[in-house]
């Protein structure tokens, strides 16, 4: 089987890929640029375009929709506490939307597993949810001993996803090497349960994932592409910042100072260096046959806004939080719950948590897979719990209980409390 040549420099890819779009960027790929049936309407996306769509506020914008509810709407209980209405309801009140139980026959292991989750929530979400744009994230985890000597989990130290290998025995995950540590020139290996390998996506592709980068980088690209959207807004106003008109000089030159300068050259330069707002100085020189000044400037005509000019970049913005999973609705709601009381307005609000439910149930998979498992096993020497998902389908609010401040932690914690006599 012949392989193809490997593309060594950015003119050389860039070069392929006006000449060939269908010209994979690396040996055995088995993906294209771009599906070859809608041309060039589908843009050039891979790894290196990510660092360049993160620093688009907008990408950074619709990211943190994504992981913000996640960390601070979620609530882990014991599964006795799961089994109180009140308490159910009440946290629903408060904006909990994503509730997980955790079981287990020892009421110690069950303690021990509600903590480590919690501090996980708190000390390393954010690093774990960086698989959302590269397709995974990879982190040495960190650990600690409490004072009753058990093995605790304290952190995350998230590396970046172009200095990591994955590590296979028997065709399974079993770790990473972490390249460009100092003093270990052919890298760190890693094994679970000192590294969490978090994978967004892993129907796409179980080691790698797929980042949500990519669902959103038509819309993108057509915003920063060269005379796209941001560039036509930009040149219409940089046009519009400047006077411009017409100027008429007579042939010729005029002296300025000790130096004679050609009418032609001045007149440029007044067109060239004036912006709205400013001014120009022209000779009081009358044509003696005319009797016009030999100077003429006639100013611009105003131009009309075209129709769509805002519209435009709006509603690819709008396209952009659309593929990343956030309907437009949830973004520019202004009340509680986003949606107001009416039904169909709910549907988008429904649809936004519903994926943000699957990414919090996956990033929780593959902590307890890789790295739960393996510290309850180390301190108590068994793994029988259990992480579940609370449900939500039988929890309605009770009568009474529509009117509960919608405040935050604080209130949450008071109100449980008070109203139930439990504490989460």
């Amino acid at each position: 089987m012949t392989h193809k040549k490997p593309i060594s420099s950015t003119k050389e890819m860039l070069t392929t890929y006006a000449s060939n779009p269908v010209h994979t960027l690396a040996n055995n790929s088995p993906l294209p640029l771009y599906d070859p049936q809608y041309g060039h309407n589908i843009p050039m996306f891979n790894r290196t375009t990510i660092p360049v769509m993160l620093r688009d506020g907008r990408i950074r914008f619709g990211l943190q929709m994504l992981k913000g509810p996640i960390q601070y709407n979620t609530v882990f209980m014991s599964a006795e506490k799961s089994k109180s209405p009140a308490l159910i309801d009440l946290l629903k009140a408060n904006g909990a939307n994503f509730m997980y139980k955790v079981s287990a026959e020892n009421p110690a292991i069950e303690e021990f597993v509600l903590q480590t989750l919690k501090r996980f929530w708190t000390l390393g979400l954010d690093e774990a949810l960086t698989a959302i744009e590269w397709g995974f994230s990879c982190n040495q985890v960190v650990y600690k001993r409490d004072e009753d000597n058990l093995i605790q989990y304290d952190y995350l130290k998230n590396y970046n996803t172009e200095s990591v290998n994955p590590l296979f025995l028997d065709d399974q995950l079993v770790g990473a090497r972490v390249k460009g540590v100092v003093k270990y020139p052919n890298g760190v290996d890693l094994i679970f349960p000192k590294v969490l390998w978090h994978i967004h996506n892993r129907k796409h592709n179980a080691v790698y994932g797929q980042s949500r980068l990519e669902w959103c980088s038509i819309p993108w690209h057509e915003s920063y592409v060269c005379y796209g959207a941001r560039d036509i807004r930009r040149t219409w106003f940089i046009k519009n910042a400047f006077d411009g008109g017409e100027i008429r000089y007579p042939i010729g030159k005029t002296k300025v100072g000790e130096t004679e300068i050609d009418n032609l050259t001045l007149a440029v330069q007044m067109m060239s260096n004036t912006r709205t707002g400013g001014y120009r100085v022209f000779p009081d020189d009358i044509n003696a046959a005319s009797g016009q000044q030999k100077w003429n400037y006639t100013p611009p005509a105003a131009n009309i806004t075209p129709n769509g000019l805002m519209e435009y970049p709006r509603e690819l913005r709008y396209e952009i939080l659309e593929a990343l999973g956030i309907p437009p609705e949830v973004a520019e709601s202004q009340g509680d719950n986003t949606m107001g009381s009416a039904t169909g307005r709910k549907v988008p609000m429904m649809l936004y948590y519903s994926t943000l439910a699957h990414l919090s149930d996956q990033v929780i998979y593959d902590f307890t897979i890789q790295v739960l498992n393996y510290l309850v096993l180390v301190n108590f020497k068994t793994k029988r719990y259990k992480v579940e998902r609370v449900s939500l389908e039988d929890a309605e609010i009770q009568p009474g209980m529509e009117n509960i401040p919608q405040g935050g932690t604080q209130d949450l914690v008071s109100q449980t409390e008070e109203d139930t006599g439990l504490t989460i």
